[in-house]
């Protein structure tokens, strides 16, 4: 299957200078730090497509040389989710740059496949068996968060009941369980926070997302609260799910939200804080003016 990126995003690559030579791991400590400069030249909360193009590029060349690399294949996955967030505007763009990340996480699950006597048998497995095969190996937790948010962003831009109805829901809530049952710790509980979305932005849809739980997806942010209580992004998305399923409980989502408010952007993702900042400026001011408070929900609930 075909890693480069193709279509819209390959007109970025243009501003590369060519591809990448050198060790696997020369080629992965350049695309980190070309990484580490993906907020340079942000413009309203936009970044500027060089340098996330150019880590991709990176990436992309570090998996040639070693495609069962699973660091380079999440560190790629995460790349172009940041590409999707910050660079791409057009519904179109999205879905090319996400669909991207929805090949390169299909390759690497026919790699882990391979693994435990081939891809179908990786399918069939449930959560606490792939952690009996993978709970030793740190990157593979990675590898399915981030392709589990490029996979629903790209279901995402052709519509969320659309993509429900394809059976994204159920797909996606797997990737999910299955990072929490590999490292429940990753990231600050990454995995319940991308769980929680789930059960916070899904529809519910008889016969088909009877599963959903807005009450579920309040547990889960205060979950991972338990393991990291000073990660933003479960604090952004716990507020934001509390406005919108549990307005009971208001007073704890503004208090939030305003300390959010403040937040002091972190060097190592700026892009990133300034852009939580913002956003929690704005659902501020609606909630102060009453406004309607319809579409607020969690974030890409990473």
């Amino acid at each position: 299957m075909k890693r480069t990126i193709s279509g819209w995003a390959l007109s970025l690559a243009l501003l590369l200078p060519g591809l990448a030579v050198g060790a696997p791991g020369d080629l992965l400590a350049r695309a980190d730090a070309d990484w580490a400069r993906r907020a340079e030249g942000q413009v309203d909360y936009r970044a500027a497509p060089g340098p996330i193009a150019t880590a991709i590029e990176g990436y992309e060349s570090a998996l040639r040389a070693q495609p069962a690399n699973l660091e380079a294949r999440w560190k790629l996955l995460r790349a172009i989710q940041f590409m999707g967030q910050f660079v791409a505007k057009e519904r179109e763009q999205r879905r090319e740059v996400f669909g991207h990340g929805r090949q390169v996480f299909e390759v690497g699950q026919d790699v882990l496949g391979e693994r435990v006597g081939g891809r179908e048998e990786l399918d069939d497995m449930k959560p606490a068996e792939l952690r009996e095969h993978f709970g030793n190996t740190p990157d593979v937790a990675p590898v399915y968060l981030y392709g589990a948010i490029n996979y629903g962003q790209w279901a995402s831009a052709f519509g969320a009941v659309a993509a429900l109805r394809q059976g994204v829901g159920a797909r996606v809530r797997r990737y999910a369980e299955i990072v929490i049952a590999l490292d429940p710790e990753y990231d600050g509980g990454a995995g319940q926070r991308f769980l929680a979305g789930i059960h916070s932005n899904a529809p519910r849809i008889p016969f088909l997302t009877g599963w959903v739980k807005r009450e579920t997806a309040i547990s889960l942010l205060r979950q991972a609260l338990e393991i990291d209580p000073d990660h933003p992004e479960t604090r952004m998305n716990l507020a934001l799910t509390i406005l919108r399923h549990a307005p009971d409980q208001k007073s704890e989502a503004v208090a939030i939200l305003a300390e959010l408010a403040e937040l002091e952007p972190r060097p190592d993702a700026l892009l990133e804080s300034l852009s939580m900042r913002r956003n929690a400026r704005e659902v501020l001011e609606r909630v102060s003016a009453g406004s309607d408070l319809k579409g607020v929900g969690a974030g890409d609930s990473r």
